[in-house]
């Protein structure tokens, strides 16, 4: 169950990114409290992965860092026509895993950097809500706006194109002058130039271990997963190392332990998407990690009280599966967990 707090933050970030259907074309924030201007200058190295090997180099940077989550998203750009598939890498120390991780940050100011490949802008987002610019602009007029509610924090986002790379940051909180905007620029293309400079490197290895985090790429000689709390109940945050030694991406498959009926195929299909680093090394696993809503529907327990009052919360025993799509689609590994299924009874 996706929580309020969570939803204002999607409404800021971009709402209708994470549906097929458009919005209506109304503003989620109140009136224009002023522009920010933004140095755009760096932002020129965008234009540099429209071709192959440099195209390719930068996905597979992508699929190995661990600070980036490579899933799929569905753009419909004009109104009435087919949703279109779309890469998009995000951030992951830029915005949380789970839903409760994601309210605390936005509390405290908090910003989204996303990365899509050959994406457009949808004809229905209103304009005034955000600045585009060309890569390699000396600056951008970025929009202000005030959240929604009474916190008074302001809102952004900043769209910058290039010839098949779409960079987009939304800051929440933070002052007038967008600084962790600003910052999220300058990382951002420090990266981008490193992996520019070194496509041979990257195509041939994998990755580029000079600029990969630490905790990228764990030794191994096996896959595994391990599941956690994703801060409410009911859901959880899927995350381990694996090496399918190919391009593809892993998804998470649950089922009731007992009947072997899957649950929530469709949710779990489209929301554990996540494209993973690969190599020829049979040592080498690459970290990924996917939200996942609470396995299956409420099915008619009562909540429990302890001796203390404390709620003792319904749960199932659920296999869950990663699976691999690639060539071919095959299952890497699966383990049996209780957990606590979405939309319980209170």
């Amino acid at each position: 169950m996706i929580r309020p707090a969570f939803l204002a933050i999607v409404a800021v970030f971009g709402a209708g990114v994470l549906s097929c259907a458009p919005p209506s074309r109304v503003s989620c924030c109140a009136a224009d409290s002023g522009r920010a201007t933004v140095d755009c200058s760096r932002t020129s190295v965008l234009n540099d992965f429209g071709k192959e090997p440099a195209r390719e180099a930068l996905f597979r940077h992508l699929c190995a860092s661990a600070d980036w989550r490579v899933t799929e998203m569905f753009l419909t750009l004009r109104l009435g026509s087919e949703p279109k598939r779309v890469v998009e890498a995000e951030k992951r120390t830029s915005h949380s895993s789970s839903i409760a991780e994601a309210a605390v940050a936005a509390a405290h100011g908090s910003v989204r950097v996303s990365l899509r490949f050959d994406a457009g802008i949808p004809e229905y987002w209103d304009a005034a809500n955000f600045a585009l610019a060309e890569a390699g602009a000396e600056s951008a007029e970025v929009p202000l706006l005030r959240a929604p509610g009474d916190s008074g924090d302001l809102v952004s986002t900043l769209r910058i194109r290039g010839d098949s790379l779409l960079l987009e940051i939304s800051e929440w909180g933070g002052g007038r002058e967008r600084p962790r905007t600003r910052e999220a620029i300058k990382q951002l293309t420090a990266e981008l130039r490193a992996v520019r400079d070194s496509v041979e490197t990257v195509v041939q290895k994998g990755y580029l271990p000079k600029i990969l985090p630490q905790r990228s790429i764990r030794q191994s000689d096996s896959d595994s997963f391990e599941v956690r709390s994703g801060g409410y109940d009911g859901d959880y945050i899927v995350s381990g190392y694996v090496n399918a030694h190919e391009k593809g991406y892993v998804t998470i498959r649950t089922f009731d332990a007992a009947s072997g009926k899957e649950l929530q195929a469709d949710l779990n299909s489209w929301q554990t998407v996540e494209y993973v680093g690969w190599s020829d090394r049979t040592t080498e696993r690459f970290f990924f990690e996917s939200p996942l809503g609470g396995p299956g529907e409420y099915d008619g327990r009562e909540v429990v009280y302890g001796p203390n009052g404390e709620e003792i919360l319904p749960t199932r025993q659920i296999r869950l599966e990663v699976w691999f799509h690639g060539g071919a689609s095959r299952k890497l590994l699966e383990a049996t967990k209780s957990l606590v299924p979405s939309n319980r009874k209170r």
